[in-house]
């Protein structure tokens, strides 16, 4: 159901074609043309289903002073056995509206439409309206009755939207040819008036735009069909974009600037009627070098601010004046405006917006740091405070590996920005989030070629252009460690679990946004930086009073939400259930580069990983290294590349308390090695006093795996699928 949710999400559809307008427009889809479409090759007969014919349709234009967007996707697919007839058995739907671009000026116009075609020909529309059920909130689903093998499922979705804007971006649209079923036709279509730039890209073997001529003077019209497309299961560990077809197109509408200011907004063609395919290393040099953009740099008011404040008189190299400089503006922009943004949303009466106490006056004039909030101006605002301090550097234009090369690049809204420092060892930077620390890039650049564009400080400008590869970072830098104590009580029906948990690098990350909450974090700043939190800030005792009143409620019902969380959390990381859990943050890991963020957790076991064998007692201890990668037949037949965001590992130490007058056997079966060039995973086992001591390693060495070398992965991932089934045996004396 995920392709179909997915794609009836994207439209925030209304739920019945009623009026005669709504109509007209599904005559457009189902006016006869794919009637006769009913037949599938006989290669594809064992398929589940078969995609007949697919359609997206996108429209664009300028009707007066508005601009009018309409977007349509139509498939018609041949169900094949049961699992397809339960796959398309239901659609889910959102039943709302909104306009993402521009001034909202008129009520948009949302269509659905689904029909049966039985092998008979007999044909059955669906009512949306009466079959449609309200799930939760604003999400429907609607449930096809009488869906058979061998039926043919015909729908469509289509929306329309018009609001008024001088000059912006479309968002970039990037599809994928292949799906889950084969493809007989796929048709691409796309219509827009001479107002638009088009950015227009295809790759890996997608077919390119045709423009054909229509009865229109101001329209232009682009298409391209193709065939015969064979069908991609998506597996684990694979980018679709670096190997399947694909094409992406933006459309940038400027009615009324001239084209010299058209440039300063996107890549654009010289000629509007000239659609641009690539963008060259040029474009991206004249792009960043356009006058005002990175010219005659100047430190900004607000970090002049902070360098009298907090530098002046510490004595701080180069480097440790960039790194406070860079937590600095986490702070700044970020972290302070955090208690703020929920005393907003909690029912505090005040006469001042909780955001009053904070803004600050710089140069005469209201300081709101969430101006400073996206990449380009966190970029453009360091790189102020590089040049000040005569700090070389280079700005970095990449793009993420999964979206494939930078060469690939069509729009500026593709772009991801860095700075590279050239220290004696140069570090790179980027844009910060609430817990990123000074050189955490996003792991989707490293190892990607990226134009370089150094900045000449005595010239103020960027005025030159290269590539250079980013570093990757190696498996050990992106690691956990999980201590694990285990005892045992009532005769072994309960089991105590104590763990402390320790993750660092791109690890690090993805576990501080799942476990960290601001309350764990926005007094640490606060204190760094010798800033007065909300509370601090008000003068009035009543006043301050109430507002932690309601701010601490508040804190109760959330840090209850993380105990359930992590109650989730933990069993789902174990082939056992959890029965009580207490979590405990120990450092947040967010200081700098070299703190780690740690946390300890205490859960129990019962009537679990024991079995009662006579007066013995069969312990499941592999299971203690949590749940592991589980292939079906069908993964483990792989034909694709194995592309992996970064390389890792995963590390643990458990030690068992043997229970007193009893002795364990079994332990030789929990020493496993199993290596090779692109993983490895490795355990130890020995019995110290009345402790049975196991340590665990595995190990993914390599983001990129060639398609040959899949079973030299597999190999591992098996040895620590056997781990998990071992088995120690605590025998009575």
């Amino acid at each position: 159901m995920k392709k179909i949710t997915y794609l009836l999400l994207i439209f925030f559809l209304k739920i019945s074609i009623a009026s005669a307008q709504d109509e007209k427009i599904a005559q457009k889809f189902w006016d006869g043309s794919q009637a006769d479409n009913l037949d599938i090759p006989d290669k594809w007969r064992n398929e589940s289903a078969v995609i007949l014919f697919q359609e997206y349709n996108y429209g664009y234009e300028e009707p007066g002073k508005r601009v009018r967007y309409t977007k349509s996707i139509h498939k018609r697919i041949k169900l094949l056995d049961k699992a397809a007839v339960e796959e398309f058995s239901e659609f889910n739907f959102v039943k709302s509206f909104k306009v993402s671009k521009g001034f909202f000026d008129k009520g948009g116009n949302q269509v659905l439409g689904i029909k049966i075609i039985k092998p008979s020909k007999e044909e059955k529309i669906i009512s949306i309206e009466e079959e449609a059920i309200k799930n939760d909130k604003d999400e429907y689903k609607i449930a096809i009755p009488g869906l058979e093998v061998g039926d043919i499922i015909d729908y469509f979705a289509y929306k329309t939207e018009e609001f008024k804007s001088d000059v912006f971006l479309f968002d970039v649209n990037t599809e994928i040819l292949s799906d889950y079923y084969p493809c007989k036709q796929y048709v691409f279509e796309l219509k827009t008036t001479k107002d638009f730039f088009l950015n227009f890209g295809t790759y890996n073997g997608a077919p390119e735009i045709e423009e054909v001529e229509t009865k229109k003077r101001k329209e232009r019209k682009y298409v391209f069909v193709a065939h015969d497309i064979e069908k991609n299961d998506f597996p684990m560990w694979f980018y679709p974009q670096v190997e399947l077809p694909f094409y992406k197109f933006q459309l940038t509408y400027g009615l009324s600037v001239n084209n010299a200011d058209n440039a300063y907004h996107n890549f654009l063609s010289k000629d509007i009627k000239e659609v641009k395919s690539t963008v060259t290393q040029e474009d991206v040099l004249n792009f960043f070098s356009y006058p005002n953009r990175y010219r005659k740099l100047k430190i900004s008011k607000h970090l002049k601010k902070f360098s009298k404040k907090y530098l002046k008189g510490k004595t701080l190299s180069k480097e440790e004046q960039v790194e406070e400089t860079y937590y600095f503006l986490r702070h700044f922009v970020l972290t302070q405006y955090i208690q703020p943004t929920i005393i907003s949303k909690l029912d505090v009466k005040n006469t001042l917006s909780p955001f009053d106490y904070y803004y600050q006056k710089v140069g005469g004039r209201i300081l709101v740091p969430s101006t400073l909030n996206n990449q380009f101006k966190f970029c453009l605002d360091f790189a102020g405070f590089l040049s000040a301090n005569e700090i070389p550097f280079e700005l970095l234009v990449a793009m993420p590996k999964f979206k494939g090369g930078v060469e690939e690049l069509i729009s500026i809204d593709e772009v991801e920005l860095l700075l590279k420092i050239n220290f004696e060892k140069p570090i790179y930077i980027s844009y910060y989030d609430k817990f990123s620390t000074l050189t955490a890039n996003s792991p989707f650049l490293e190892n990607t070629e990226v134009y370089a564009l150094p900045y000449d400080n005595k010239k103020k400008e960027i005025s030159d252009i290269y590539k250079l590869t980013i570093p990757e970072s190696k498996a050990n830098e992106n690691s956990s460690l999980e201590s694990m104590s285990v005892s045992f009580e009532d005769n072994f029906s309960t089991i105590n679990l104590d763990t402390e948990n320790v993750y660092k690098g791109h690890l690090k990350s993805t576990q501080q946004e799942n476990l960290l909450y601001f309350f764990d974090y926005v007094e640490e700043d606060n204190k760094r930086f010798n800033n007065p939190n909300y509370f601090e800030r008000i003068l009035s005792n009543k006043k301050r009073t109430r507002h932690r009143e309601k701010y601490d409620a508040f804190l109760d019902k959330i840090k209850k939400k993380r105990e359930d969380y992590m109650l989730d959390r933990l069993n789902n990381s174990y082939q056992f259930t959890i029965k009580d859990q207490n979590t405990e943050i120990l450092d947040t890991g967010r200081k700098s580069d070299s703190s780690f963020l740690k946390y300890k957790c205490h859960f129990t076991v019962e009537n679990d990983l024991i079995k009662k064998a006579g007066p013995n007692f069969i312990f499941e201890v592999g299971k203690l290294n949590g749940d592991q990668i589980t292939l079906d037949k069908n993964e483990r037949d792989r034909e694709l590349n194995v592309y992996m965001n970064f390389p890792r590992s995963y590390a643990s130490e458990i030690i068992v308390e043997i229970p007193q007058g009893y002795k364990v056997l079994g332990v030789e079966k929990l020493a496993i090695n199993k290596s090779n060039l692109y993983a490895e995973f490795v355990s130890t086992s020995k019995i110290q006093g009345n402790q049975l001591i196991i340590t665990t390693k595995k190990t993914y060495k390599k983001s990129f795996i060639e398609k040959e070398n899949w079973n030299q992965l597999l190999e591992v991932l098996d040895a620590s699928l056997d781990f998990n089934k071992q088995k120690v045996l605590f025998e009575k004396i």
